[in-house]
């Protein structure tokens, strides 16, 4: 674990590996944040870096099945693979919405940790864009359009600002909003026609 780094003004500042960084500029009181990635950011490459996302689709056994395999990237593709039921096609329309999102979500909002693991990037990996935003002072309000039945869900997201994240808001969790949650993680799982959302 790094402590502390110096660097010379007007210096190139080289991290020495993806993490949260603190950066404080002599006699200066405020930090600023850092999140380093790798190269790759914002799309997910590896075995590890697929199989985390799909902690919104799966269930702990199952994620450890996939973290266990002998070749987890060929368990991640089986995953799909099982979800629509064999059908390569969709499989590979399915991996290139889920992680595009990922990607999507990593450039959106990222704060202290990658965009798919806030609150936000969750609600934009599983339902997909909202249909309107509305944003205040106080908050961020998403609105789905249910497609079929006329019916509609707004998501209520409030700020929760830090050294690290100060764009970073935290749903407000209600449990009438979990209908929709859960009928597009059983759409995702068996992704027999399209992905849930835009």
């Amino acid at each position: 674990m790094l402590d502390s780094l110096f660097a010379r003004a007007g210096a190139a500042l080289a991290l020495p590996e993806p993490g949260l960084y603190t950066l404080r500029l002599p006699g200066e009181p405020s930090t600023l944040g850092l999140l380093v990635t790798d190269s790759n950011y914002p799309n997910l490459t590896s075995a590890d870096a697929l199989i985390q996302p799909l902690i919104y689709l799966t269930t702990s056994t199952e994620r450890a099945k996939l973290y266990a395999a002998p070749n987890p990237k060929r368990a991640v593709d089986e995953f799909w693979l099982a979800a629509t039921a064999g059908q390569q096609t969709l499989a590979r329309q399915a991996i290139r919405t889920y992680y595009g999102r990922a990607a999507v979500a990593n450039e959106l909002f990222a704060a202290h940790k990658a965009g798919w693991m806030t609150d936000r990037g969750m609600l934009y990996m599983v339902l997909g864009a909202p249909d309107a935003v509305y944003r205040t002072a106080q908050e961020e309000r998403w609105v789905y359009h249910g497609s079929d039945d006329g019916s509609s869900a707004t998501y209520t997201f409030r700020p929760k600002p830090s050294t690290f994240a100060p764009e970073h808001y935290e749903l407000v969790r209600h449990p009438e909003q979990e209908r929709l949650w859960y009928a597009a993680v059983e759409q995702w799982r068996k992704a027999t026609t399209t992905a849930p959302g835009r």
